[in-house]
């Protein structure tokens, strides 16, 4: 029989796929963390140049304690996301280690047994049973056929009742490492998902990363923005200062009788 599509199929893509993933979030992470960098420390230059008593950007008071005030927030922001996105990344990488590691508890083909023939005898039967569930205790000393059609339609029968319970919980892990609901999961694969307390503990935790990676996103457009206003606000007040005053219009004078 060929591989299960939700088992041993997409268990085999799991385990093979993790390390590059891991990898792909590691450059992400890796550009993510150089673009606050940069944005942090353009805005801890700018609050220097502002700060400084002969520097060379002027502008109004109000308008340079609003600058500062600003630029100071980009800086916290950039470094809370930066803290946050570091324990995000930590928890990301576990939780796919271990999406792995459940996954590879997946990894054997299941042989669908051939239908039972009338016509075979006490040794073929014997024979089909041992060579597909080597590892099941089968009668011995025996020739009775009806004893053996019996084990062997009972061996079948469970090994097609495991495998197709191995298939709900496979189906189950995937929801769990979601942060899916378990009647979510159930819902997503139209069939009830067994209860399992590890899979409480997965979805807990990736309910968790979720947060995490939110919250690094948030700070990391608050950062990225208030540094776009500071500037966009400086380099209005600069350019308006630096345009030429016009001369006030005056007129011919004329001498008083």
């Amino acid at each position: 029989m060929a591989l299960k599509p939700l088992t041993e199929q997409q268990a085999a893509l799991i385990t093979k796929a993790t390390p590059e993933q891991i990898r792909v979030a590691g450059q992400a992470f890796a550009e993510t963390v150089q673009t606050v960098v940069w944005i942090v420390g353009l805005c801890s230059a700018l609050i220097a140049i502002l700060a400084a008593k002969d520097s060379p950007l002027q502008v109004a008071p109000i308008l340079r304690n609003g600058l500062v005030v600003a630029l100071a927030g980009a800086v916290l922001a950039g470094v809370a996301q930066r803290l946050i996105r570091q324990v995000a990344q930590e928890k990301h990488n576990t939780i796919l280690l271990q999406f792995r590691s459940h996954a590879s508890a997946f990894l054997f083909e299941f042989v669908e047994a051939p239908e039972l023939q009338e016509f075979w005898t006490a040794a073929e039967i014997r024979e089909q049973m041992l060579r597909l569930w080597p590892e099941v205790q089968v009668p011995q000393a025996t020739d009775d056929i009806a004893v053996w059609r019996k084990a062997y339609q009972h061996v079948n029968e469970s090994s097609v009742k495991y495998h197709k319970t191995r298939e709900t919980m496979f189906q189950t892990m995937i929801g769990a490492f979601e942060g899916k609901s378990a009647e979510e999961a159930a819902a997503a694969f139209a069939q009830k998902s067994p209860e399992n307390v590890a899979f409480e503990v997965v979805r807990a935790a990736t309910r968790s990363l979720h947060k995490w990676q939110l919250a690094a996103g948030i700070l990391y457009w608050v950062t990225s923005l208030l540094f776009a206003a500071a500037v966009v606000a400086l380099a209005a007040s600069v350019v308006a200062q630096s345009r030429p005053v016009a001369p006030a219009a005056t007129g011919p004078v004329t001498a008083k009788p």
